[in-house]
């Protein structure tokens, strides 16, 4: 009986570990608006959008099996031209780790904001670098603010990227967890 109930958690724990293999990331490409197509993106991204736009509510993407998003952005020093890119990601109930990475076209300064649920994350400026933020869960809003005071003056153009990568549940944990818990329905069988 015993040997019975190690097979039956071992069957239920492979099928736990094939149940949550997941599709592949998705991959997404801002093509348009004041900056041309970010340079380290993708040949052949799996969607490709014109412009994010400024609204963040207006284009969710679904994050729950991961998301790249590369886009541009562009900031006219004393213009009424102030573009931002902005959008939502549904992660759904997995936690996610958010890289965020910037760097300039190579024709001016580039300084601005990275803003996650209306709380400025990320404050960035010259040279391009990258910042991590997470553990983010639900649906979450992102705006891109390239509108801070340009010390240089002029046009500011750069590019940005958004990687979110899932927070590893450990399979170890999870056959663990499984085979205890067939252990104890065996236990509890063989008791009645």
């Amino acid at each position: 009986m015993k040997i019975l109930g190690i097979l039956a958690a071992a069957a239920l724990a492979a099928t736990v570990s094939i149940g949550s293999a997941s599709a592949a990331p998705l991959t997404v490409l801002e093509k348009g608006g004041p900056s041309s197509p970010n340079p380290n993106a993708p040949a052949s991204p799996d969607q490709v959008f014109n412009d994010f736009g400024q609204d963040p509510t207006a284009l969710v993407f679904d994050g729950s099996n991961g998301i790249s998003i590369w886009g541009g952005v562009a900031h006219q020093s004393g213009s009424s031209s102030k573009w931002t890119d902005a959008w939502s990601i549904d992660f759904g109930a997995k936690l996610f780790n958010i890289t965020f990475k910037w760097f300039e076209d190579g024709s001016n300064a580039f300084d601005g904001s990275f803003v996650v649920d209306g709380v400025e994350a990320v404050v960035f400026s010259l040279p391009g670098s990258s910042a991590d933020i997470g553990p983010l869960t639900g649906l979450v809003e992102f705006v891109v603010n390239p509108i801070l005071p340009n010390p240089a003056g002029g046009t500011e153009k750069g590019y940005w990227e958004v990687h979110a990568t899932a927070v590893p549940i450990p399979a170890a944990g999870i056959l663990l967890i499984t085979a205890l818990g067939g252990i104890a329905a065996v236990r509890r069988f063989s008791k009645s």
